[in-house]
């Protein structure tokens, strides 16, 4: 029968004594029906009373069928039930007084045939109670229970409780898997009047004993089978040498249902504060729940769920490898900043895996009810469809206590097994990275992962997280989740055990236990609304956020989170997806929930335990300290000091081990040295940075180094790879005068060099050093000629100096003005006429910092009117551009205060070398030398005018080596 309730007390009705004066039996057709006054809806199960004495049986055919019309329409006497109901006929007035000495209890059968058949059961009046409560179907609410007579329902008024059972409780995940190759274990549901649903595996308790003598009479009154005695899993090879361990004291026992009856549930269940209206999914999980209430240290054995939101469609992903440096969870893209791929390096700068010796990874156990692993494999399990995601892994199950953790079905909670929850958790955390196949975890290669099969119990849970921790685990991921009601809240024996377990693990390893918030998008802090384990002590819980870095509108929030993390990856290859054509190659699988978010921490935490094991509590306040700060309140709420935001694992890893120091030494010049900054010049020091990486990978992780003065600020900088050479600066400007040159080196990780290298260098500038070329000094000039000098200045750090840094003058005369110079200054030139006497022509030359240098070149002016003035116009003076053989064209002028134009004769061209080359204006000639050496010539033009007065002009030309 599906029941409800407590059962209605019944008073007034017939005395039926006086039918039987001999007292050897009852006339049944004369027991009235009466209507059942609360629970006399459709629907509902007629109750009558029976006063027997000594009636073993009764066949009720004589009566049933002259009644046969009224049970076809369910009026019989004012009782109402369907054709197809069964009769529940309690004994409610006990009347002992009256010489009773036997009371029956009436059960009417379905309906078959046209008949019904009555069984009465011979019940002692010390059972009556208990075998007489009967819970009724939930097609109606019941507004009593028990002996309060009319009384409110609701807990809010906090009366009483009650019962009923409602067939349309169906648990999402209908059985679990058999623990040690076992048949299915059925999941049971109540409902609190808040409309929080707890479900339990049904006949499954977690008993905590207080000794021996005390298991061994809960086993005898349950016929109880101990099913987990608390001891965890070990497996072989394990990290930490672990060979045995003692139980946690919690044990899982399997109990006889039919041993536990229901009378003392409404008195359990008010013991326990648990006022109102409750269902059911079954009798049998109402007898659990009293069986747990009259018991003490006994509770349900809780199921939970994953944490995974389902998105319809996935990405084929043709045409090529994904690029995980481009994955928007991995590389630092903003507003998340989660840089995983940075983290990666920062370990490798570390040493992380080191380049050779040996090495432990940082084991994340990934405890889910699903792997992509062969179940028909027991040797290995390999991974299905050739996975190459999994690398090297480890594998157990605490389900069937055996080394392999495939399963045929996933195990997520479906009804249709969709995909593989525990793979994608796994891949989320520690798939292999750069293997051109599927996804990449945020653990990259310094996590092993360990795949433990669970099923969905929080005992199962509990075991799990100390065998994990017992087996070497430094982080243990569980992205299963379920709520706790009213129920789940007062019968919390499980979820001691589960505490426990989590406390011990935190503790053992210290393991860090991460777990997922949950994705009803509620606060988590609401004890009956928020996600077990979250709330529960020295758990890392873990929010979803989108790629904008706002929370997941489904994802729970508040007090009991640690850290949000992005939970939109891309998953590894599912193997359902993969049979169609893409094959499995081509398949990622998308992820959303709050599932997934939690692997994404597990595996920054595997980074951070390469660097040093810490406490939960530690790695909490390392994670909220680095985190990076969402606009979205729920993400990073405003407090002090800094709670939950966005998982930053570069600044955790980073925080974790800060990177050590660099050191640098100026090695060139010496300290106190005199130096002159011309490009000779260069400052050298010697630079090491004491990371492995340095070393490992000399060009991934190089020192930047900062050179810079007191007076002229930042003069070098540039990276020094980790190869044996210096760190060198040539800087391109010093003013003159005391520097205290310094050199900072910056590691790739941002850490300096304390101290900095430095020294105190005198900066001196030389005088510039002009040069006179034209005229020979002490050459004749005449009043009436413009006469052409030509030089240049080289000075240190500026140069060749052109323009207004040369300037000219005369002894005798006075300032000349400025150069006129080629590009480059080889050639500055100044023309003048000069009064006659005798000059000493001054070329001064100053540099960018106002020192100055001279030259001189005496020359004679004579007084005469009628004297050419010659210019060479084809090249300047200096120019070296020729080589051996080139056909140079030389070109000249000349302008005569007499003559306006002179002839060709009147032009002769010489050279110092060559001798005499020609007589024109224009000449072409090819001046003598060799290849490979530099040849100097003087070419000079003589005019002639009708007078015989001669002008001359000069420039040096070179041959043999081109500029």
């Amino acid at each position: 029968m599906n029941g409800h309730g407590a059962i209605r007390a019944y008073s007034n009705l017939p005395d039926l004594r006086a039918k039987d004066p001999a007292g050897t039996g009852v006339n049944v057709s004369a027991i009235p029906f009466a209507r059942a006054t609360k629970f006399g809806s459709p629907g509902y199960d007629a109750s009558v009373v029976l006063l027997l004495k000594r009636v073993d049986y009764v066949q009720m055919a004589d009566y049933l069928p002259r009644q046969r019309q009224g049970i076809e329409t369910g009026q019989t006497h004012g009782a109402s039930f369907s054709r197809s109901a069964e009769m529940s006929l309690h004994f409610v007035n006990r009347q002992k007084s009256n010489g009773l000495q036997t009371v029956f209890l009436a059960r009417a059968l379905r309906r078959k045939g046209g008949q019904a058949m009555m069984r009465l059961l011979r019940l002692p009046w010390t059972t009556l109670a208990t075998a007489s409560l009967v819970l009724a179907s939930c097609t109606a609410n019941p507004t009593s229970a028990g002996a309060d007579e009319g009384g409110d329902s609701g807990k809010a008024k906090g009366k009483s409780s009650h019962f009923c059972v409602d067939d349309a409780l169906v648990a999402q995940q209908q059985t679990l898997p058999g623990l040690d190759g076992g048949g299915g274990r059925q999941v049971a549901i109540v409902v609190d009047p808040q409309g929080l649903q707890d479900e339990f595996v049904v006949n499954e308790v977690t008993y905590h004993p207080t000794s021996q003598a005390d298991l061994q009479g809960f086993l005898t009154r349950y016929k109880g089978k101990v099913l987990r005695d608390g001891t965890p899993m070990i497996v072989p090879n394990n990290p930490r040498g672990t060979t045995s361990a003692a139980s946690s004291g919690y044990y899982l026992i399997r109990v006889d249902l039919t041993l536990s009856k229901l009378a003392d549930l409404k008195k359990t269940m008010e013991a326990h504060g648990l006022m109102g209206d409750f269902r059911f999914s079954s009798t049998d999980a109402a007898r659990l729940l009293a069986l747990v209430g009259r018991e003490t240290n006994a509770g349900p054995n809780f199921v939970a769920k994953p944490l995974a939101a389902k998105i319809p469609e996935h990405p084929d992903g043709k045409g090529g490898n994904l690029d995980a440096t481009q994955f928007f969870w991995l590389n630092g893209t903003l507003p998340l900043g989660t840089d995983v791929i940075r983290a990666w390096n920062y370990l490798l700068y570390k040493g992380f895996p080191p380049m050779n010796g040996t090495w432990k990874p940082s084991f994340v156990a990934i405890l889910d009810g699903g792997f992509a692993l062969n179940p028909a494999d027991p040797t290995t399990s390999a991974p299905l469809t050739g996975n190459l995601d999994f690398g090297f892994f480890r594998q157990w199950d605490v389900v069937d206590h055996d080394l392999t953790a495939g399963a045929t079905c996933p195990g997520d909670g479906d009804s249709v097994c969709s995909s593989y929850h525990g793979t994608q958790v796994f891949a989320v955390a520690a798939a292999q990275f750069g293997n051109s196949y599927g996804t990449a975890g945020t653990g990259g290669e310094v996590v092993s992962p360990m795949l433990i099969r669970i099923d969905g119990s929080e005992y199962v849970f509990g075991d799990a997280i100390r065998s994990a921790s017992l087996n070497g685990a430094d982080v243990i991921n569980l992205s299963w989740g379920g709520k706790c009601g009213s129920v789940c809240d007062a019968f919390h024996e499980t979820l001691t055990a589960l505490q426990e377990d989590i406390t011990f693990a935190t503790g053992y390893g210290p393991s860090a236990v991460v777990v997922a918030a949950g994705n009803d998008g509620l606060d988590a802090a609401d004890p009956f609304t928020g996600d077990l384990p979250c709330h529960l002590d020295n758990v890392i819980c873990v929010g979803a956020v989108q790629q904008n870095a706002n929370a997941e509108p489904f994802s729970n929030f508040g007090t009991p989170l640690t850290i949000w993390a992005p939970d939109r990856e891309i998953g590894t290859v599912d193997p359902i997806l993969a049979g169609n054509l893409l094959g499995p190659a081509q398949l990622r699988q998308p992820l959303k929930g709050t599932s997934f978010a939690a692997p994404f921490v597990s595996g920054v935490i595997g980074l951070i335990k390469q660097l040093g094991n810490r406490t939960t509590n530690d790695l909490k306040n390392l994670l909220q300290v680095t985190s990076n700060v969402s606009s979205d309140p729920k993400v990073s709420p405003v407090t002090l000091p800094k709670t939950q935001g966005i998982v930053n694992p570069l600044g955790a890893v980073m925080t974790a081990r800060p990177p050590l120091r660099p050191t640098i030494q100026i090695t060139n010049p010496a300290n106190g040295a005199q130096v002159v900054p011309d490009a000779s010049l260069q400052f050298v020091a010697s630079v090491n940075d004491p990371e492995p990486g340095f070393a490992n990978y000399p060009y991934r992780f190089p020192v930047t180094v900062r050179w810079s003065s007191n007076r002229d600020g930042l003069l070098c900088s540039g990276a020094v790879p980790g190869v044996p050479n210096g760190a060198t600066c040539t800087p391109s400007k010093l003013t003159p005068g005391t520097h205290v040159i310094t050199a900072v080196a910056i590691s790739a990780f941002g850490a300096q060099s304390i101290p900095y290298g430095e020294i105190v260098v005198e900066v001196v500038y030389p005088a510039p050093i002009p040069v006179i070329t034209l005229p020979a000094p002490n050459s004749t000039f005449f009043t009436s000629q413009t006469i052409t000098f030509h030089g240049h200045a080289n000075a240190a750090v500026d140069g060749l100096l052109s323009g207004s840094a040369l300037t000219w003058s005369s002894s005798f005369q006075g300032d000349l003005g400025p150069s006129v110079c080629t590009s480059p200054a080889v050639d500055c030139t100044m023309s003048a006429k000069l009064i006659a006497g005798t000059h000493v022509i001054t070329l001064k030359a100053t540099n960018s910092v106002n020192v100055s240098g001279t030259a001189t070149v005496p020359v004679q002016v004579l007084s005469g009117d009628d004297y050419p003035t010659v210019t060479i116009l084809s090249y300047y003076d200096g120019d070296y551009n020729f080589a051996p053989g080139d056909v140079e064209t030389l070109v000249g002028a000349a302008t005569d205060p007499v003559d306006a134009t002179l002839p060709d004769s009147a032009f002769v061209w010489t050279d110092s070398r060559d001798g005499f080359l020609g007589a024109r204006k224009t000449l072409p000639v090819v001046l003598s030398g060799t290849p490979g050496v530099f040849t100097d010539h003087l070419v000079t033009l003589t005019v002639t005018n009708h007078a015989g007065h001669k002008g001359t002009a000069s420039v040096h030309l070179g041959v043999g080596t081109i500029n």
